[in-house]
């Protein structure tokens, strides 16, 4: 098959040549690779997500619904012009990313509030000021 050069002590067929002309070096062994691999996933695992945990929005991390929107803050105008904040958690029992509140929760409050002339809605991110007339008030 061709000869065998033995250096240090070690034939070239168990041995790499590093090709700077120096001559051969050790190879690393394949159980080394296989560490600094696992290593490596497992760094990429744990990393990854903590990153996502100091940033406004991280979808698929451990905060997953960190970056959802807050329902609104409503405010009722009632017919003699006073107002009466109302706590959407009163109404919400597991607040959901898809849901619009904006959308459903003023026209229940006017029905459950017949003294109520206006339903205000704000939310500073993302903007919103809606309000609602309710019924004849």
């Amino acid at each position: 098959m061709g000869k065998t050069y033995q250096v240090g002590g070690a034939t070239a067929d168990q041995t790499q040549f590093r090709g700077d002309g120096s001559g051969y070096s050790a190879p690393v062994p394949v159980g080394r690779l296989t560490l600094i691999g696992v290593v490596l996933v497992v760094a990429a695992q744990v990393l990854i997500p903590a990153w996502g945990l100091f940033r406004d929005e991280s979808r698929f991390g451990w905060q997953m619904y960190n970056g959802a929107p807050r329902p609104p803050e409503f405010v009722l105008v009632n017919t003699d012009g006073s107002r009466e904040q109302i706590e959407s958690s009163d109404f919400i029992a597991n607040r959901r990313a898809e849901v619009q509140y904006e959308e459903h929760l003023p026209s229940f409050l006017c029905e459950r509030f017949p003294s109520a002339r206006y339903v205000l809605a704000t939310r500073d991110s993302p903007a919103l000021r809606e309000r609602l007339r309710c019924g004849d008030g």
